[in-house]
């Protein structure tokens, strides 16, 4: 950082995210407790931290830690399971 006429410049934040794409797009969980593997690619800023949702908890339930989570089928139905990075 430099001294400017406006007083100290701060250093450059983070870079932005510019995309989040999650692998595998689809999985079919056909019984409850069954499981499948997420991960999620962070464009822009792969440090970014992940935060994952699923749309319909009652249906299937997600657990996540950074780029990779866990999909956990609960009842018969569709969840849209969703990772945000940066913000």
């Amino acid at each position: 950082a430099t001294d400017s006429p406006n007083g100290p410049s701060q250093p450059p934040g983070p870079a932005a995210v510019t995309s989040v794409v999650v692998t595998p797009a689809t999985v079919n969980l056909t019984a409850p407790e069954q499981t499948a593997a997420l991960t999620a690619t962070v464009q822009g800023n792969p440090a970014a931290p992940v935060t994952w949702t699923s749309s319909a908890p009652a249906i299937a339930t997600v657990s996540g830690n950074g780029t990779t989570a866990t999909v956990t089928a609960v009842a018969a139905g569709t969840a849209t399971i969703s990772a945000d990075a940066g913000g």
